[in-house]
């Protein structure tokens, strides 16, 4: 069976294609151990990269790491580098609790639990770009806030209120700040869109297909804009740009709807997979499902629990009906498996928006095998043609008569 894949590894490489693969390997690698440093380095975590909670530096609920050294250049070595100075003007900034924080300014003090940091001092600024010293040493942004108090976090400048910083023993790394004005400074990848680049430039010539797009408002570590390459594909199977084309008239409006993908729809958009049908839905269910967006957890009625579970379709050989695609999402370190009952649909009449769909639902007691419960989910998206209704083929009748009849007017008059 062949299977299609997005990602490094979806072709059989040889040669030269094979040592281009494993320069890539080694940079992901690379890039993905980045992602961490050591404790003593960690000011405090975040859960994403906008609108953000906090956590302590020791807290286990988050795994992006505002670090020292990713800020400034070299590790910080004093002892001790999480607790307050004398006077406590190593404040970063206050939690609302040790995890799932709100944040606010290092100034305030409305909540009890204070990050502090080393010989860092920090303050609020109104303009992204910090301008301050401290002992010599230039300050740089660490990110924004949404307040000044009961505040999300954002590590770019999404926010108003900057939160910068200075150390009295260190230089920052490069400045921040920088992304988002226009110019690709040194240490960024990118800046102010895609600058005409698409993905082929970045990853290499078999990667041409996908939207290429830049971090404006730089990454979480402190390093300025980077290139954000997740909606980059392998152009040799081209299969998750093929589904793309599928999108506006096919109706696929969740993981369910994948298994209904017919032989007709890809002969009318000119798509020859180059294994069977199924292969076909089987390749699209496991590699091209973010297309779908945020409808692919309207088969779990649109719960915040999927929404923030990482939702993804999966190609499942043992549902009831035969193989087919369904959803999956985490949940409190277990997997909630979603599929629908074969049969179980109603129609959908002209100008409705929701049809009636049954589904099994493992985490669910009330949604449990062989029926399941029901939930409404969009109808299929139609596209109408516009012209050739009852209405159109009228008058594309009397039009013809029309230019029929001037024709013959003009022939008698010769």
């Amino acid at each position: 069976m062949k299977v299609y894949k997005v990602g490094f590894f979806c072709n059989r490489m040889r040669g030269l294609r094979f040592l281009v693969a494993l320069f890539l390997l080694v940079l992901a690698i690379d890039f993905v151990s980045a992602q961490t440093c050591n404790p003593n380095q960690i000011i405090f975590k975040i859960s994403d990269i906008t609108n953000a909670h906090a956590e302590e530096w020791n807290g286990t609920a988050y795994t992006k790491e505002l670090c020292f050294n990713h800020f400034f250049e070299g590790d910080f070595a004093g002892s001790s580098p999480h607790d307050s100075d004398a006077s406590g003007s190593n404040k970063v900034v206050g939690l609302s609790s040790s995890t799932n924080a709100h944040l606010e300014s290092p100034n305030e003090s409305n909540y009890g639990v204070g990050v502090f940091y080393g010989d860092l001092e920090c303050r609020i600024e109104t303009l992204a770009r910090c301008d301050f010293t401290l002992k010599g040493h230039e300050s740089t942004r660490i990110g924004s806030l949404s307040s000044l108090t009961n505040a999300h976090f954002d590590r770019g400048i999404n926010y108003g209120f900057y939160l910068c910083c200075a150390s009295a023993s260190h230089d920052p790394n490069v400045d921040p700040s920088a992304c988002g004005n226009g110019i690709v400074d040194v240490g960024e990848e990118c800046d102010g869109g895609n600058s005409g680049k698409v993905c082929s430039d970045v990853l290499g010539s078999d990667y041409g297909g996908g939207d290429l797009k830049c971090y404006d408002s730089g990454d979480w570590q402190g390093r300025g804009c980077t290139w954000n390459t997740e909606f980059c594909y392998d152009t040799t199977s081209m299969i998750c740009k093929d589904f793309e084309k599928l999108l506006p008239v096919v109706p696929v409006n969740n993981c369910g709807d994948i298994n209904d993908i017919n032989q007709a729809n890809l002969t009318a958009e000119g798509i020859t997979p180059e294994g069977t049908l199924e292969e076909y839905k089987e390749s699209v269910c496991n590699s091209c499902y973010q297309w779908i967006g945020r409808n692919v957890c309207n088969e779990a009625g649109d719960s915040g629990e999927c929404l923030s579970g990482s939702p993804r379709c999966v190609w499942d050989a043992s549902l009831s009906g035969g193989a087919g695609c369904r959803l999956e999402y985490s949940l409190l370190g277990g997997v909630c498996e979603i599929s629908r009952v074969e049969g179980s649909e109603s129609e959908c009449s002209p100008g409705d928006s929701f049809k009636t769909v049954n589904y099994t639902d493992s985490c669910d007691p009330s949604c449990q095998f062989p029926n399941g419960c029901p939930r409404q989910i969009p109808c299929p998206r139609v596209v109408q043609l516009p012209f050739f209704d009852k209405t159109g083929f009228i008058a594309t009748i009397l039009i013809i008569g029309l230019i029929y009849l001037s024709y013959i007017i003009i022939e008698k008059k010769k």
